[in-house]
């Protein structure tokens, strides 16, 4: 069955969050960043009137990510972090697209009590658990969900409110289920060259221990970053 045009050109983003530690997954916020557009207030309104989850929605100008929407998130894990935080230190690993490196987030992190990794420019397909476990399962859950919706809705277009419903529950049915402790460990946090995942084993010509653990110059900090990105307030923010 054809899709209108109307139901392609509108998105959402979705912010997802998985850590190594699968008692505190289910407490984590997802958020979802929509277009006043895509999102009218009426929809939302109806949403805030369901029963409560973990989904988050932050409604804006566009449904792009942005760094004042990166700010909002940093408190929504914070909160969430609360009851957890006389038992843990916590790192925040995350990739190097322009809504996490402006200064701002940089200083917030800090003030949360967070330490940013982040994963080098153009390596997410190796390092960031995301992207390598956790992102392929989350579309396999939405097509089948949306091919769900369709068989049972009018004209086979599933109504915004239902849908939106069905997202908000993919941080239940399809992340706090799971425990991604392995994906962690698989990209490196547990220094065990033995729980590498393949693709980035032989990258690294299968190594039989990691480097020591050094403080990381200035200049090597540098090659983290995109290139032409002006990070010169990094260093000091991060180490």
């Amino acid at each position: 069955m054809k899709i209108r045009k109307d139901r392609r050109r509108g998105a959402y983003t979705y912010c997802a969050l998985i850590c190594s530690d699968p008692s505190i997954q289910p407490f984590l916020p997802h958020v979802l960043i929509s277009s006043q557009t895509r999102l009218p207030s009426s929809l939302l309104r109806a949403y805030n009137a369901l029963p409560r989850t973990q989904l988050q929605i932050i409604r804006g100008k566009s449904s792009w990510v942005t760094a004042d929407c990166m700010l909002v998130i940093l408190q929504a894990v914070k909160k969430a972090l609360m009851p957890f935080l006389a038992g843990i230190s916590p790192v925040i690993m995350w990739d190097c697209a322009c809504p996490h490196l402006p200064k701002t987030i940089l200083v917030a992190a800090k003030r949360h009590g967070f330490q940013l990794l982040y994963i080098p420019a153009s390596t997410t397909s190796l390092l960031q658990p995301l992207d390598v476990f956790a992102f392929w399962r989350f579309k396999s859950y939405l097509r089948q969900k949306y091919r769900e919706q369709r068989q049972t809705a009018a004209e086979g277009q599933p109504e915004p409110l239902a849908w939106l419903w069905q997202i908000s529950q993919a941080h239940k049915e399809c992340f706090a289920c799971h425990n991604w402790s392995g994906a962690f460990k698989s990209v490196g946090t547990s220094r065990d060259v033995s729980h590498l995942h393949s693709a980035l084993a032989s990258f690294m010509a299968h190594p039989v221990s990691f480097p020591a653990v050094v403080k990381p110059t200035k200049e090597e900090v540098q090659m983290i970053w995109p290139k032409r990105r002006k990070m010169g307030y990094a260093y000091a923010s991060l180490l």
